[in-house]
């Protein structure tokens, strides 16, 4: 029994004894002092329990550095456009956006022809009922609404501080047959005087087939100034002067597209302005397009914004061989006067009977 119980016991025994054991008591208050001083003494003696080493503390890990505030990655903020893929900036606040050059060839998949994209509704009406009760197309419509609504307004205009606008760069070499794809046919009105013939709608395949066409398309003036940068006798007198030189087998084509019935008015009423500025033989190649060129239309050419330029180029079959896009730079100009001349010798070399392959079918023939 250790000392300290012993204690106890001796502490309870002089508590618990009756008054009558006097000398019972007497003695125990003699022990106690002896009992107090074996205890600290053998308190001292005993060795202390050895210490259980408590956990090493790890040092703190260094705190990762914040990425947030950082901007992402090029590779994470730059998507593509859905047909053509075409890298396209998404309006990312810290994005970093280079227009690449185009991979791809441009176009439909399938050969123009006359009455295409000409934005009216020939369907019977047996064929609108069945659209109708489609839960298919409602979904497919639903969803091209819901994208045209949540694209922003002024989208286009605020991509233009990305090089101005500059969707591509163009290739640098013509694009081969087999492989490119063809220009769409659009319905337009032309700068005809007034006439009959003058207030038709014409379609611009009848026009760009059989030749060798270099197509301008945009919709704002600023978008002119652009295309100008590719065609415009100040800016390319080389492009003139293959132009005049093959005028049996090569043109230039205007193609001028106006969603809002406003602007294409305002347009229209000063068509006699526009007359001024060209050359009479430039009136039936000048297009004035107000329906048929959809969003997918747009993608499928490269056109993927509005506020910009693009300028094509054609051959005899409406393939697309070669674009530009934007403020033209010296290696595009270069790389376009090279190809119009070389799809020109392609042209006079090329028998005159030969028909438009077409290996691909028009899907909405179907």
């Amino acid at each position: 029994m250790s000392a300290k119980v012993l204690f106890i016991h001796a502490r309870l025994l002089s508590h618990i004894i009756y008054p009558t054991d006097l000398s019972i008591a007497s003695s125990i208050s003699r022990v106690a002092p002896h009992l107090r001083h074996t205890i600290r003494r053998h308190a001292s003696s005993q060795p202390s329990p050895p210490k259980i080493p408590s956990k090493p503390t790890l040092s703190p890990l260094p705190t990762p550095k914040e990425t947030s505030s950082a901007p992402p990655s090029q590779e994470t903020q730059i998507a593509r456009s859905e047909i053509s893929r075409i890298r396209v900036p998404t309006g990312a606040k810290h994005e970093d956006f280079n227009p690449q050059p185009l991979a791809y060839p441009l176009g439909l998949p399938y050969p123009p022809a006359p009455g295409q994209n000409t934005g009216v509704d020939s369907r019977s009406f047996k064929q609108r009922r069945d659209d109708f009760v489609d839960y298919n197309k409602h979904l497919g419509r639903r969803k091209e609404l819901a994208e045209r609504f949540a694209r922003p307004y002024f989208r286009d205009w605020t991509n233009l501080r990305y090089y101005k606008g500059k969707s591509f760069l163009s290739n640098e070499r013509l694009f081969k047959r087999d492989k490119a794809d063809w220009f769409p046919n659009l319905r337009g009105t032309r700068l005809l005087v007034k006439g009959k013939e003058g207030r038709l709608n014409v379609d611009t395949t009848a026009v760009l087939r059989g030749k060798v066409s270099v197509v301008a398309v945009y919709s704002s003036a600023w978008a002119e100034d652009q295309a100008n940068t590719f065609v415009a006798k100040g800016k390319n007198p080389g492009l003139h002067e293959v132009l005049a030189n093959s005028k049996d087998v090569a043109q230039f084509a205007e193609v001028v597209h106006e969603d809002n019935v406003a602007k294409a008015w305002i347009r229209t009423l000063f068509t006699w302005s526009l007359r001024k500025q060209r050359a009479a033989e430039q009136y039936e190649r000048y297009f004035l397009i107000r329906h048929g060129m959809d969003r997918k239309l747009k993608d499928a050419i490269g056109l993927l914004n509005n506020a910009v330029g693009y300028v094509y180029l054609l051959d005899a079959d409406c393939r697309i061989r070669w674009a530009g896009s934007g403020n033209a730079l010296e290696n595009e100009i270069s790389a376009m006067n090279i190809g119009l001349k070389k799809l020109v010798d392609e042209q006079r070399k090329r028998p005159s009977t030969e028909a438009v392959s077409s290996p691909r079918a028009d899907p909405s023939s179907k």
